[in-house]
């Protein structure tokens, strides 16, 4: 697998590199990964007659699987939650993403019209950096809590690459500072107990203030939005809760995500206390 890796990371803009590695994620059953790799396939050039069908066969197990809604809360809102936002933009659903960290992608199952390509060094070895180039832009560059775990130095070249890939969106959802509390003991807190990869990141590289990414916004001349995202008590109950339900009854942690699940996404936007903020960068010329 990192030879496949390896090999998309360096020709990230190869349909068939990316359609091999999603040939490999299907092999393991991991349909989601092999969704987002198929999907970027097609967006860059792939031969539609051969991945159409790998796709449906990819959705075909996704649906006979554990229900979307049965995933952990957090990870859920905030992919429902962008997904809402995004086709608020662009309410056809036919638009071009890349999504900039996206994880195993799943972003990407929630908007089937679009054309998404997923940069995620864990899933396809594609890291964002001033030489990525697929030889085209995007309507939209989505970037879903990543900047936190950017180096604070180089963050600003990191959002440069994001804003030249984009034609008209740099949606960056991110936690960031708060200053009601000690963010950083919190997090040291989340790490002893939990060993969690993410928190130890979070502390090493610093947590992004607010102000740094508008201000990154203003030295840059873009225009940007700022909209509060989730709740910072119920996203920290959800880490503690997911951590402890699969050290002994994960049935009840996939009940108990469900009935966070149902509840209507602006009923768990908490605009005093918010988990994150969207910072929308419009690119337009």
């Amino acid at each position: 697998m990192n030879e496949l890796l390896a090999a998309v990371g360096a020709a990230p803009a190869d349909p068939n590199t990316h359609r091999t590695l999603g040939d490999a994620y299907a092999q393991r059953r991991q349909w989601v990964h092999a969704s987002a790799e198929y999907r970027s396939a097609l967006t860059l050039g792939g031969d539609a007659t051969t991945l159409r069908p790998l796709l449906n066969l990819c959705q075909s197990a996704l649906a006979a699987g554990r229900p979307a809604d049965a995933n952990s809360h957090n990870l859920y809102f905030r992919t429902q939650w962008l997904a809402r936002h995004l086709l608020g933009l662009f309410p056809s659903g036919r638009f071009s993403i890349l999504d900039a960290g996206g994880g195993d992608g799943r972003l990407s199952l929630l908007l089937p019209d679009a054309d998404y390509v997923l940069a995620e060094p864990a899933t396809n070895g594609i890291f964002v950096t001033s030489e990525l180039t697929f030889g085209r832009t995007f309507d939209c560059v989505v970037c879903c809590h990543v900047l936190e775990h950017i180096p604070e130095e180089g963050r600003d070249a990191f959002l440069d690459v994001l804003c030249d890939i984009a034609d008209e969106h740099v949606l960056l959802l991110n936690p960031v500072v708060d200053p009601r509390i000690d963010l950083r003991e919190w997090q040291q807190k989340i790490f002893e107990i939990t060993g969690a990869k993410w928190a130890k990141e979070h502390i090493d590289c610093i947590m992004p203030r607010l102000e740094d990414i508008t201000g990154y916004a203003e030295r840059r001349g873009y225009p940007c939005q700022v909209k509060p995202n989730g709740s910072k008590v119920l996203s920290l109950a959800i880490v503690f809760l997911d951590y402890f339900a699969k050290a002994g009854r994960p049935e009840d942690v996939a009940r108990i995500n469900q009935m966070f699940n149902a509840i209507a996404l602006d009923d768990l936007d908490h605009a005093e206390w918010p988990n994150a903020f969207l910072v929308d960068i419009s690119t337009k010329e």
